[in-house]
This record gives C-alpha cells, sequence and structure tokens, in this order.
C-alpha cells in the first residue's frame, strides 16, 4: 500500500438566492425651436440706452443670436447693451452679430445727443422644449442581452458577478435548526446589459440599458476561501408609468442564483500501485 496526494476542492456553503433590483428609463425627447424676430429703429440721440426688446417674465431667460445693423446718424458708433450691460458696438454702415447664451433685454445707445440714430436688428430666439413619449404599453418588452445589443438565454452567465471587497467580517446568527454559527459577510455586484423594445405610433424602438446592482449576504467563507456565483435565470418585467411632464419605463429584474464558497485542499490516501495487464495468447483454444 502506498500513500497518494489527491487535491479537490472542499464545498465551505452553499445558497440558492432570489434577487430583486429595479432601474427605469424615460422616454423624454429634447427638441430647439427658434423664433426670428426683425424689426427696423429709429432712436433719437440719447447717450441714455434706449430699449429694443425684453422678455416679459423679469425671472425668464433664453439663448439666441442677436444681428444689429446701424445704417444712418452722425455718431460714428452704435453702443449695444444686452441684459443691461454694455456688450458691443457697431460702426456706421456696418452689421454685427452677437450668439448669446442668456439674455432678457437688449438696448441702444446713440453716443451722439444731437444726432438720430437707425437701424435694424433682428433676434434669433433658441428654446428648447420637451415632449413626452407615450409607448404603447401592450408593446413593451423588455430581456437580458449583452451591450452589443445580441439577445441571450435567461440562464446566460454573461452577467458578471464579483465580489466587492474581500474584508470579510464575522456575524455570530443563529440557524433554523437553533445552532449558533459564525458566518462572514459578503458584498457582491451583478453587471449586465437589459435590452427594452416598444412602440410608439406603430414605430418600434430598442434602447440597451447598462446596470449595476450590490447586495450582500451571510455565507461561511472565512479567509482562504473563493466566492463563486451561478446564475440560473433571469427575469425582466417592464411596467410603463406616465406623468404631466414625461414617461417612463419602470424594469424589475430578478435574478436566480447559486452561491458557493469552496477551497482546496489536499489530503492523501492509500492506494496500490497498478500495472498494466498481460495481453492474453494469440493460440487458439480449442474446447
Amino acid at each position: 500500500m502506498e500513500k497518494t496526494c489527491v487535491k479537490v476542492p472542499k464545498l465551505y456553503d452553499w445558497v440558492a438566492k432570489e434577487s430583486t433590483f429595479h432601474t427605469c428609463i424615460s422616454l423624454d425627447t429634447c427638441c430647439t425651436i427658434s423664433n426670428q424676430i426683425s424689426e427696423d429703429f429709429t432712436l433719437n440721440g440719447s447717450s441714455a440706452p434706449q430699449l429694443l426688446w425684453k422678455i416679459r417674465e423679469e425671472t425668464a431667460t433664453t439663448a439666441g443670436t442677436l444681428t444689429v445693423f446701424f445704417s444712418e446718424g452722425s455718431s460714428d458708433v452704435l453702443d449695444v447693451f444686452v441684459n443691461g450691460t454694455f456688450s458691443f458696438f457697431v460702426p456706421k454702415g456696418k452689421v454685427r452679430s452677437m450668439t448669446l447664451d442668456s439674455f432678457h433685454s437688449i438696448e441702444i445707445s446713440c453716443p451722439n445727443d444731437d444726432d438720430v440714430c437707425s437701424g435694424s436688428f433682428s433676434l434669433s430666439i433658441h428654446e428648447k422644449q420637451v415632449r413626452a413619449l407615450i409607448p404603447d404599453p401592450e408593446s413593451v418588452t423588455c430581456y437580458l442581452a449583452n451591450c452589443d445589443d445580441t439577445r441571450l438565454a435567461p440562464c446566460c452567465n454573461e452577467i458578471q458577478c464579483t465580489e466587492v471587497s474581500h474584508v470579510r467580517k464575522d456575524q455570530v446568527v443563529i440557524m433554523p435548526t437553533g445552532d449558533v454559527a459564525s458566518l462572514q459577510r459578503i458584498f457582491l455586484s451583478k453587471t449586465g446589459c437589459i435590452a427594452v423594445s416598444y412602440k410608439i405610433d406603430g414605430k418600434l424602438y430598442k434602447r440597451i440599458v447598462p446596470f449595476y446592482f450590490r447586495e450582500q449576504l451571510l455565507l461561511c467563507a472565512p479567509n482562504g476561501t473563493r466566492v463563486e456565483c451561478d446564475i440560473t435565470h433571469v427575469e425582466c418585467i417592464p411596467t410603463v408609468t406616465i406623468y404631466d411632464d414625461g414617461s417612463f419605463i419602470n424594469l424589475s429584474i430578478t435574478i436566480c442564483q447559486n452561491i458557493k464558497s469552496t477551497a482546496d485542499i489536499t489530503f492523501s490516501l492509500k492506494s496500490n500501485l497498478c500495472h498494466p495487464r498481460q495481453e492474453p495468447s494469440r493460440q487458439p483454444l480449442y474446447l
């Protein structure tokens, strides 16, 4: 008899766990609408700025492009004020434009008090409007996919399961049998993608939604063990929520998994040394 060393994985703990988390996507769309205002102006010569245009709501601001043409006047330049502050000047017979991120009033001034200034201005006002997209609730589906938009089987292990921290704190618990045991608190993260498809006015849309989910559990996993996840099933249930200012698709994602803690151990066995058997004789046997 001889001794043989064998290295095998030892199972410390094994739990079957169902985890559910939620995420959502907004179905709003944003567009920019431009309004054009063009007017001529004739102002008596005055060093004080005179109002050309103003937003009705004092607290409101908008963005756009202002163009001013200075046609006639004894002054060499025309001063332009934006929001009560000097912004730029326009030489006589010239046109100047400026794009503004935020403004609520436009004023001009003729530096020569004894003259009349005339010209024209145009204002392109850019306004952002958000339009709520309402999907057909019966058309909304969601399923497990990779980030390249390839549909995966519900039991596919494309979801990455990783232990977040290897610092495992001990916690004493009472088991269902009444025994007292010391378990370790484990933090795991799940990373993957969910594909969502829906129809709006008969047109099909699809989005890929990456997700990151973190959970904790108690497991017998002392130092030196490794924690392994086996995803057995993934289910996604969508619901549509509609508000006055938009709509959302809420995703409830359930993951069924087996979580194990294992470590490799080596032990010795008594064994006999094996030898190959001899080949039988080639001579025929007559009975």
